[in-house]
């Protein structure tokens, strides 16, 4: 998320700095650009996918929030440095915040581009996963992607005997009975 402010970027990511208090759990750098990860990115991780339970599957779930997450964020930053800004990532409960931190306020151009800037991050990150999952597919009958079941096949006449001669059959193995014509 990009955030628009009438201040100056720099004294608005300094207001919402002093106004969350929580210390960010790790902090690193990708290439210029500093990334802060609070507690919370990953509580909201977990409650948003807790189908997943607390094994393999949920720290899975996890790791695909934060790299798409944090791959639109970079989005919105790559295009701040570009636009002569000195951007700053924050991932915070529910997603993420990009701090471009201008000397004066952008443009309204400058700020749609910015805003858009990151939801494209994200396509090309879905299209980058779509051609990695053709390129390489997973195996067949395999429940590779997010622990889905293998699609079961319809039964064909030629697989099942009961449905051979046209007529279903009961559990106990004798046809239905037949329904009265109308009249």
């Amino acid at each position: 998320m990009y955030l628009p402010d009438r201040r100056g970027s720099r004294q608005a990511a300094a207001a919402l700095r002093t106004s969350y208090t929580a210390a960010a759990m790790f902090s690193f750098r990708i290439g210029p650009f500093p990334v802060r990860v609070y507690a919370w990115f990953f509580l909201s991780a977990v409650l948003l996918g807790q189908s997943y339970g607390f094994g393999w599957r949920m720290a899975a779930w996890i790791f695909v929030v934060f790299v798409s997450v944090l791959c639109h964020e970079l989005g919105h930053a790559v295009v701040g440095r570009v636009f002569g800004g000195h951007p700053e990532i924050h991932l915070q409960a529910f997603g993420g915040v990009t701090f471009p931190q201008f000397r004066k306020s952008p443009g309204p151009g400058r700020q749609f581009v910015l805003s858009v800037a990151g939801p494209l991050f994200g396509l090309f990150l879905g299209a980058a996963a779509w051609g990695l999952v053709q390129f390489f597919p997973p195996a067949r009958g395999s429940p590779a992607l997010c622990g889905a079941a293998p699609r079961r096949r319809r039964a064909s006449a030629s697989s099942r005997p009961e449905l051979r001669s046209g007529r279903r059959r009961s559990a106990q193995g004798a046809p239905p009975p037949r329904r009265r014509a109308r009249r």
